[in-house]
Order: structure tokens, then sequence, then C-alpha cells
């Protein structure tokens, strides 16, 4: 644990996470973001994402002063727990995206996952991903019925 805390340390504070009793206090500013990748399709509502933030189901990491958030929660599954990352959204990717992988890494094992995943569009194994350790194992789709 003493090697995740120095990590975390030698990152700049500019990614930070939020406690679940204070989203209601930052939710206009969450709900702009969340709009631009919580869509009809998903089977989600930008509102219902932040009540999952506020309850505390979903942990919620914002970069910078709300320039982006990610959602991430602890999945057990049969080969061990699992760190997933959900609803990114946001800009200047290129600005803080490696030192978001450091952050997750470090809570992942924290956390006792044995894994980090995220859903994301194929530009970005070739964009963010190289030399990272991250490998495409899926991609996610959806069909409504």
């Amino acid at each position: 644990m003493e090697a995740n805390a120095k990590v975390l340390d030698e990152i700049d504070t500019h990614i930070w996470g939020l406690m679940p009793t204070q989203i209601p206090q930052v939710a206009d500013r969450l709900l702009p973001l969340l709009r631009k990748v919580v869509k009809p399709e998903t089977g989600h509502t930008p509102e219902t994402i932040l009540q999952l933030m506020a309850e505390g189901v979903l942990a919620t990491w914002v970069i910078g002063d709300f320039k982006a958030l990610t959602c991430t929660e602890v999945q057990e599954r049969e080969t061990g727990r699992v760190l997933w990352n959900t609803w990114l959204a946001g800009e200047d990717m290129d600005e803080w995206i490696a030192d978001w992988m450091r952050v997750q890494e470090a809570f992942a094992r924290h956390m006792g996952c044995v894994a980090i995943e995220f859903a994301g569009r194929k530009g970005y194994a070739r964009k963010y991903m190289p030399n990272t350790g991250f490998r495409a194992i899926r991609t996610v789709y959806r069909q409504d019925l």
C-alpha cells in the first residue's frame, strides 16, 4: 500500500475522487459531462448515473476543474476483482490520460483487483494504449429489442 501512496503522491493533484456526499453539491458541474456520454441507447439517463454516484455505487473521479470525469466500480468476478471504468467524458485527454492510468492502477491494486477494464472507442487502442499493458479483449455493442 505504501508503494501505491507513493505513486499517487508523485502524480499532479489534478485528478481527484469525490465522496458520494459531495455529488449533490457539484451535480451542476457533473451533468454536462455525463450528458456527453450517457445516451438513450445505453439504457441509462445522466440523472440516474448521478444518483448511482451519490449512492456510492459508482466511484466518481474528476480531472482538473471538471475538465473530465470517469466512474469506476469494483466488480467481483469468478477470476478475481476487476476495476471497471465507465462513463469517461471530457476534453484534452492527451493532457491527463497517462496520469489517470497511473491513478487507476494504484487504486485497483489497493482494492485487490486483478485487472482494469473499460469499453471505449476503437481509436483509444491506437492513440492512448500503446505500451500501457492494456489490450483489447472485446468491444461492447448493444441491440435494442
